[in-house]
């Protein structure tokens, strides 16, 4: 039940993220606007970034399950990945601008 629950939450965001990048790609087409370039390369990066992030836990989080880390260490590893992630993201909101 988990790993399904996984998959689809992986499999919408996925579908959601290309949607609105469907959707910012027609917009760039339609206006000749700086701001709706800059919205599109945005919205490139930010679903690039999350998809980055979404499977990096969940790759970590098999990887070190078959290592058999348990407990407190496994806890303090996933605590601080979103501090590794986090400039990836923080590039990601600053490029575009």
């Amino acid at each position: 039940m988990n790993i399904l629950l996984l998959i689809i939450t992986i499999v919408f965001s996925i579908i959601f993220g290309l949607v609105a990048l469907a959707i910012s790609f027609s917009m760039q087409r339609k206006y000749e606007l700086n701001y709706v370039k800059s919205y599109f390369y945005h919205q490139i990066l930010i679903f690039l970034f999350g998809f980055y992030g979404l499977l990096g836990t969940i790759i970590t989080h098999y990887l070190l399950i078959d290592v058999e880390i348990k407990g407190e260490v496994l806890r303090n590893v996933f605590s601080f990945l979103p501090f590794i992630r986090s400039p990836f993201y923080d590039n990601s909101m600053v490029s575009v601008h």
